[in-house]
């Protein structure tokens, strides 16, 4: 609809334009008629309903509170993308660290003008746009960024977006908390199409329970990858807390996918090659992902990285390494002593297996109000390219 003034592109279609401004309550916010779109309901007359955004005191408001008050009502607004909009540079430091969007939202409606990082223009164009730039770039949503016995945010497990709308859920944290960080993160949990789990651990694995029991409970194909093991526990747990109805859908509704030492795999338009880290303690998997654009992109799981390995990983776009603590925090953490790796090692191995890009996860909480500044800077300090310390809910555009 090239009339719709926030892009005036005419190549933005009706089902991106949809995707991207569905709200929980779309007779109100909306309003028009509707009919159902890959299972969330939208308006049907474009004239009737998402258009009249432009026509709302929302998108016509001069004052940021009043947009930054409307913008609470869309879901796919993330934390993190807010985090980096409402900065203040008077400060030098993020306004808003922690909270949910509408947390987030609410508190900077009392900020002045001058204490925004954007002008008002960008933050009604960011709070729309990009989410149609999502739709066309690969990404991740780091759902948590904590190692095994965190409790101030989420154990280690990621999404991987590709741009032709692939996604793939990267191990599941230890409980239901996952569903929470996907409704948190404004992910539908039926368009997971695909689980790959690195390994045993309980923080990695109980979670897939929960996204299983999703799946078989409201009859949503979901594919499981990893080794035999793992599939053997995920399967032999659900058949014994699961009610039969349920479980009887194991098989086919919930597919158990078995991969070797590497093996290849597809996940829509991303093609994936698994590997053995070479775990002395669980046999564990990482993956060398090729996405769309031709990027490799590299999971190394959470232990130290294996030379048997560095095919993998050697001049990758995208690392994603453990960093279990910072090497000046080591004899406080003793990452050692528990066959993790810090920040500064992660660091070295980046640079000398020439990747350009860095993330770290899978971290200690005892850190986490100077986590993002001081492990980067350690990273830093070793590695020439650049270093991504994410916060639970952040998305990280993995960019060319």
């Amino acid at each position: 609809h090239p009339g719709f003034t926030p892009w005036k592109d005419p190549k933005i279609d009706r089902k991106t334009l949809f995707l991207v401004l569905f709200s929980t309550d779309l007779g109100r916010t909306f309003g028009g008629g509707s009919r159902h779109l890959r299972g969330r309901k939208v308006p049907t007359n474009p004239s009737e309903g998402a258009f009249k955004l432009r026509n709302t005191p929302f998108y016509s408001s001069k004052m940021p509170s009043e947009i930054l008050e409307g913008a609470k009502t869309h879901t796919r607004i993330s934390t993190s993308f807010l985090d980096k909009i409402l900065f203040s540079p008077i400060s030098g430091r993020h306004a808003f660290p922690s909270g949910t969007p509408a947390e987030i939202l609410s508190a900077a409606k009392t900020m002045d003008l001058e204490e925004l990082c954007v002008p008002l223009q960008a933050i009604k164009e960011t709070i729309f746009i990009r989410g149609i730039d999502m739709q066309t770039k690969n990404y991740i949503t780091m759902l948590g960024t904590g190692n095994a016995l965190v409790t101030r945010c989420y154990n280690t497990c990621f999404t991987l977006h590709s741009m032709g709308g692939a996604l793939m859920l990267v191990d599941a944290g230890g409980g239901n908390g996952i569903l929470t960080q996907l409704e948190r993160a404004g992910i539908q949990r039926e368009d997971i199409t695909d689980l790959f789990v690195t390994h045993a651990h309980t923080d990695h694995l109980l979670g897939c329970i929960w996204m299983m029991r999703m799946a078989l409970q409201f009859r949503r194909p979901l594919r499981v990858w990893s080794h035999r093991k793992v599939l053997d526990l995920l399967t032999g747990i659900c058949r014994q807390i699961l009610p039969k109805k349920n479980t009887d859908g194991i098989g086919s509704i919930v597919t158990m996918h078995c991969l070797e030492d590497g093996d290849t795999f597809e996940v829509g338009d991303m093609h994936l090659q698994c590997f053995d880290i070479q775990s002395t303690k669980e046999r564990q998997f990482g993956f060398l992902a090729l996405l769309p654009d031709g990027q490799r992109l590299c999971c190394l799981g959470d232990e130290p990285f294996s030379p048997q390995c560095q095919q993998y990983a050697e001049n990758a776009d995208w690392l994603m390494s453990e960093a279990f603590c910072l090497y000046d925090d080591r004899d406080r953490f003793k990452p050692y002593e528990k066959n993790h790796s810090t920040a500064l090692d992660a660091a070295r191995l980046a640079e000398r297996l020439h990747v350009r890009n860095l993330i770290l996860y899978h971290t200690e909480d005892q850190t986490l109000e100077t986590r993002r500044e001081r492990y980067t800077a350690e990273a830093q300090s070793a590695f020439s390219g650049s270093v991504f310390v994410p916060e639970d809910l952040e998305q990280i555009i993995l960019s060319m």
